[in-house]
This record gives structure tokens, sequence and C-alpha cells, in this order.
């Protein structure tokens, strides 16, 4: 998968975490975002949601293990398509097939991470208060101060800048991939290290 503007990262139920923290190192991934439920059904999930509600309702009684390592893996923005990307993911992800043993040879050291997992809903979606043309000035991956200028929208009518910032210190992981915005349109997230305040429910698209 891949989103508009973005580094390396991923998503996971927190019942893979740590258990996942060698995929996230193998491949680079500079966000690793975890949740139990993310409320909107996503690719992973329709692995590793039925072993979570399994655990959840017998668990007290009955170890159960995660059968699944379930993972949907951001591939960077949808415009980074590069043979160098192309060639270095799939040798990291064969590396770490090797590595647990699916298959024969020797993937070598794991790189050091470039990340920890954070939570889903310690991510801060930033919205457009009014719509105009967006500029962004700092890079998607950067990392980001609460209250800190990311960028501005530019009333295209009266030429007013009205900048936005995040509520939380953290990773601009997702940037949009387009330049003109709608009132209350989606900007950019912000991974930040804890939940924040009424994120709940539907984490991948709620504000």
């Amino acid at each position: 998968h891949c989103d508009w503007e973005a580094p390396m990262h991923l998503y996971i139920s927190d019942h893979n975490w740590p258990d996942a923290a060698d995929l996230s190192a193998q491949i680079g991934s500079e966000c690793s975002l975890i949740a139990e439920i993310s409320g909107d059904n996503p690719f992973d999930e329709a692995f590793s949601r039925p072993w979570v509600e399994l655990r959840r309702a017998y668990g007290d009684k009955f170890p159960i293990p995660m059968a699944t390592l379930a993972t949907t893996i951001e591939l960077r923005g949808d415009r980074d398509v590069y043979d160098e990307y192309a060639i270095a993911d799939a040798a990291n992800l064969f590396k770490f097939l090797q590595r647990r043993g699916l298959i024969a040879g020797d993937p070598g050291p794991l790189p050091d991470a470039k990340c920890h997992a954070t939570p889903l809903a310690g991510v801060d979606r930033v919205m457009a208060s009014h719509g105009g043309m967006v500029v962004f000035a700092v890079d998607a991956g950067a990392k980001v101060k609460a209250g800190q200028e990311l960028g501005y929208v530019l009333d295209c009518e009266t030429g007013e800048k009205t900048p936005f910032s995040s509520r939380t210190d953290g990773v601009l992981y997702s940037r949009i991939g387009i330049r003109l915005i709608v009132p209350g349109g989606y900007l950019c997230s912000v991974a930040g290290e804890k939940p924040l305040k009424g994120r709940e429910g539907q984490l991948l698209l709620s504000k």
C-alpha cells in the first residue's frame, strides 16, 4: 500500500507488537502505528482481528496466541516509484522472511530501528480551516513540535494566509498529495507518543 506523500511506515495490531519490531527495523519504517482495533476494517485487521476477539472472549480460560502477523506497510508515497526503492524494499521483505525461517539463507544483521511503536490514537490529523491553496513548510517524515507551523492555506480570493499546526510533538508521516483544499479538508498527520483526547472509534480517518 502507499500514502499520498509519506516516508515508509506501517500499521499493526498492538497484539503483534513487539513481535513485529524486527519487520519495522528491517524495512526502515519511520513510523510504526499500533492499535487493537483501528475502527475502519483495514486489510491487516481482516487477519488479526479474529484472533484479537478470540483472546478477548476466551483468553482468561485458554492461552490463545496470535496466529498471524498481519500488517499494512505503506511503501512511502504514491509518486515514490523508483527502481532503487523497489529493489531495496523487496530485498528487505525477503530478509525478514529469512530471519523468520520461512526462506533459507542468511539475512545478515538486523538494521537499527528508525522508530519505536506509537499509538494510532496519538495521531493528530490536521484539517484545513478554510479552502484554498496548501503550502507546506516541512517535509513528510520530519519530526515536528506541537504548535510549530507546518504550512499555511492561502485564500486565493483574499490572499490571506492561515497557518496550520499539530496538537502534538511527533513525526509528520503523511501529507496530502494535492495542493488545493476544501474547507475542513485533510492536510497531514503527525504521530505523537501519547493518545490524544477525543481520538477514539474511527482512528484511521477521524480527527
